[in-house]
Order: structure tokens, then C-alpha cells, then sequence
């Protein structure tokens, strides 16, 4: 089967209901990326978007928990990062936990978002204080405001198209040891395992290859991604056999899926830069890949 897309996303407003109470986050993060990683309009960041998904395939997965997608510019990752996203067209989660690298200098091993609510051109993400609250009482995690980061951000279009209203958990991960993925995918399986919850992992692959040499690389972390091993996952990143950006939010959203009951990982895409640029002496990898319960 074939589902298509449409061209209005799924909330515009980014307002949250909570019971009869509407919540308007004021104190909104700017964004640093639209009109440069992603169209600034509203109309044009839902064309692209709209785009990258076209017709695909409908699946028949069922209980999607988690996913791994790219975060580099939209014409970049966004065909890729589709081939996973698409899936999620037919779920509807109440939280949304986002993990990703930290690309700039931070203070601290983790940390989240000062502010109450993300913004893209498509509207408003309110951030979920409580559970960051919660989830600060098991762990250190410290808030930063006006930061630069991506790899949250560059996931919220595709959802917002996709899923509509949700609460977002966004967690920026300095420290991406194992011993650090373990800890906090114990905590978020401790406050969120009654929670109708999705979690992403947002991460590049390879950097810098050449094509030949970058597509061994991913192929061998993507395998271990697909095996659900997620210590192996940092073993290969730690001795220098593939490389990852988000590898320990890989390893963090593999250890809180499983423990939630998730079986199987598929992966759904896989592509470089260089089959946008057409420059393939040095390019940067992008991997999809869903965790779910039924294939």
C-alpha cells in the first residue's frame, strides 16, 4: 500500500491541551536553523517535508517505541531520515523524548532546554517540564538557554508533520560513555514506563569518508543497531571502527526500548551526502532505523 501526505501538518499551532486547561508556551527557544538547515516559511518547510515522504510504502509495524534519524540539513538527511519518520503516520504518542549529541562546548555531561517550548515554522513544541523535573531528581541535568544545537531541532519537522501535538523531552548528551546511555535510559524507563512515549536518537554516521570507505563503516554499526546490542554499539565507536555523532543516544534509545519490551530493530535507509552532492571523496553517512513489537 501507498499513503500520501498531506500538504497541511497535523497541528500549526504548537498548543498543548492539558484536560479542559489550553497551555501557550511564552518563553519560546529561537531558532537558530530556519531559513538556514531548513526553509524558514511555514508553506515551503511543509512542502520539503511533504517531499521527502511522498508516497511510501505503509507498513504494518505496530508499538513503535523509537527510532534512529540524521539531523543534517533537510536536503541532505531529509530522504533518508523520511524512510523512518514515515512510519510514524498512523501513531500518536503524548511524549516525545529526543536525544542527541551535543555539537558545541557544553558545561556539563547532560543537559536540556531552559526554555518551555521549541518553535519551527510549523509552530510550537511545549517542552515537558514535569517529566525533566522528575528525571532531574534521578540525574544531573542541567538546563541551557539560546543554545546553537541541531540535533534536537532538526528532528521536530518531521514530527510536527507527522504526530501532530506532543510534549517534548529534548536531552543534549555530552557525555555518550555507556556507563552514561545505561543510567539514563534507566531513569527514563523508571519515570516514563506507563507513558505513551516515543523515543528518537538523532545522529549522523560516518564523517568525512570517502564513499566507499564511509558505507563499510555504517554498514557495520547499522548491523549491531539492527542486532539490538547497544554495548557493542559503543565498543565499535570507542575503538575506532565506525563513527557515530549520537552514538551513545543510540545506545541510550536501544537500552530504554528494550527495556520497555521492544523486539525488533529494522532499518529503513540509508544514504551520504554524497548522493545529494554527487561528491563522494568525502562525505557525511545517514542512517533510519525503527524499533518496534510487530513486524
Amino acid at each position: 500500500m501507498t499513503m500520501t501526505f498531506s500538504d497541511i501538518p497535523k497541528s500549526a499551532s504548537g498548543i498543548m491541551k492539558s484536560g479542559m486547561e489550553v497551555i501557550m508556551p511564552h518563553d519560546v527557544r529561537p531558532s537558530p536553523l530556519a531559513g538556514r538547515w531548513y526553509p524558514g516559511e511555514t508553506s515551503r518547510l511543509q512542502a520539503e517535508i511533504v517531499r521527502h515522504l511522498g508516497t511510501l510504502a505503509k507498513t504494518s509495524y505496530q508499538q513503535i517505541r523509537g527510532l534512529v534519524a540524521p539531523h543534517a540539513g533537510l536536503m541532505f538527511s531529509g530522504p533518508v531520515g523520511a524512510k523512518g519518520f514515515r512510519h510514524l503516520a498512523d501513531q500518536q504518542y503524548d511524549i516525545v523524548v529526543v536525544i542527541g549529541p551535543s555539537h558545541y562546548p557544553v558545561s556539563h555531561p547532560l543537559v536540556t532546554t531552559g526554555h518551555d517550548a521549541y518553535e519551527t515554522p510549523l509552530g510550537k513544541i511545549p517542552v515537558a517540564q514535569a517529566i525533566l523535573k522528575q528525571l532531574g531528581e534521578k540525574i544531573a541535568l542541567h538546563p541551557i538557554r539560546n543554545d546553537p544545537e541541531h540535533s534536537i531541532e532538526m528532528t521536530l519537522p518531521f514530527l510536527q508533520n507527522l504526530l501532530g501535538e506532543f510534549q517534548l523531552v529534548p536531552l543534549v548528551m555530552r557525555d555518550q560513555s555507556y556507563p552514561a546511555s545505561r543510567q539514563l535510559a534507566e531513569a527514563l524507563h523508571h519515570i516514563l514506563q506507563d507513558k505513551n512515549v516515543l523515543y528518537v536518537a538523532s545522529s549522523d554516521l560516518s564523517h568525512f569518508y570517502p564513499q566507499q570507505v564511509a558505507n563499510e563503516m555504517d554498514k557495520r554499526v547499522l548491523e549491531k543497531i539492527s542486532d539490538y546490542n547497544a554495548e557493542n554499539v559503543t565498543r565499535l565507536q570507542d575503538g575506532g571502527i565506525v563513527y557515530a555523532c549520537g552514538y551513545g543516544a543510540i545506545s541510550t534509545v536501544m537500552l530504554v526500548t528494550r527495556q520497555q519490551g521492544t523486539k525488533i530493530a529494522s532499518q529503513e535507509g540509508y544514504g551520504t551526502s554524497g548522493d545529494i552532492t554527487g561528491d563522494y571523496s568525502s562525505v557525511v553517512g545517514y542512517g533510519s532505523v525503527v524499533f518496534h513489537d510487530v513486524r
